[in-house]
């Protein structure tokens, strides 16, 4: 392939003291049976041996970089998406593995879905040595979403793709949606509430990623669970603005109820996990005040259980709603 042809895939991988799976991942784009592709990497001023095993590559598909300070996952995500050129844009995270057929299943699907901006595979769940621990549920039918059910999706599972190695993103749908924000962790979720505006979304029901599971809970990190919520209130803002408001595909009575019952099933009961093991009230009032946003307290929290609430605000010393 010359080099001054853009490839039909670029693959995007930004890494970050990452030298335990890093090789693991490269390694899967390498082997993968569909060859016209470039793998751009980035090291985002990594403190461990990462820069080294990735520089050892000897492979003209790999275009690598090294930041001399770090500059975070979703802005090394924008620097890679804007310096490559292919039709079709597969990112990959640095723990993760591609099955290798994954870039051949993605264009194929790609070529015979060109309405479609933004589609995900399916996975395979692996531990950090690599034994598989699960996988997701087969049992959805490949193919693009209408869009009420891509909204309502959204409304009640949040992200679809679930993860960034799992994502298959179209250059005109990147150019239309703009770039990933850089602010909060969920920016996957963001981008894909905001790819909806112009383009189908849509599933491709084949476990060709494996993602690697780790120990432990973000949940016990206030910070990150703060963020978690912003970015998730940003998308459910973006999806009911253009599905209810926009361009009226879900009423917006069927829209509050949607989103009233994932709030009440994750980010409130995230939030008040949090305020259990960290005491910390401020950070509860602060991800409910996002939240009210969209849903009122009043209606919040007796979905979630107002007794309990209650109960656990006295003890955690924070005011009773």
């Amino acid at each position: 392939m010359p080099s001054s042809a853009p490839p039909a895939i670029d693959v995007i991988l930004s890494t970050y003291n990452g030298a335990d799976y890093v090789r693991a991942a490269v390694d899967s784009v390498l082997g993968q049976t569909f060859e016209d592709f470039r793998l751009h990497i980035v090291d985002d001023a990594s403190r461990d041996s990462t820069w080294d095993l990735v520089a050892a590559y000897d492979d003209p598909r790999i275009v690598r970089a090294r930041n001399p300070r770090n500059l975070g996952l979703f802005a090394n995500i924008n620097r890679l998406a804007a310096a490559s050129a292919a039709p079709l844009v597969k990112l990959l995270g640095q723990d993760d593995v591609l099955e290798p057929e994954c870039l051949a299943r993605g264009h194929a699907f790609h070529l015979a879905h060109p309405q479609v901006g933004y589609f995900w595979c399916y996975s395979r769940y692996i531990d950090e040595r690599g034994a598989f621990v699960g996988g997701d549920d087969l049992s959805h039918a490949t193919g693009p979403l209408d869009g009420q059910e891509a909204a309502l999706s959204a409304l009640r599972w949040g992200c679809l793709s679930a993860n960034i190695s799992n994502m298959f993103l179209t250059r005109q749908a990147l150019r239309a949606a703009g770039p990933f924000r850089e602010d909060i962790m969920s920016a996957d979720f963001e981008m894909m509430t905001r790819v909806q505006r112009t383009h189908q979304l849509a599933r491709l029901v084949e476990p060709l990623a494996r993602i690697r599971k780790h120990a432990g809970q973000w949940s016990s990190d206030l910070h990150a669970m703060e963020n978690q919520i912003a970015g998730n209130c940003a998308a459910f803002r973006n999806v009911l603005d253009h599905a209810v408001v926009e361009a009226g595909l879900v009423s917006p009575a069927l829209a509050r109820r949607t989103l009233l019952e994932r709030l009440a099933r994750y980010e409130f009961d995230w939030t008040v996990k949090a305020l259990v093991k960290t005491g910390q009230v401020g950070g509860f009032w602060r991800s409910v005040a996002r939240m009210s946003r969209l849903a009122p307290l009043a209606q919040l929290a007796p979905a979630w259980g107002w007794a309990r609430l209650q109960r656990t605000l006295a003890r955690a010393g924070g005011a009773r709603p």
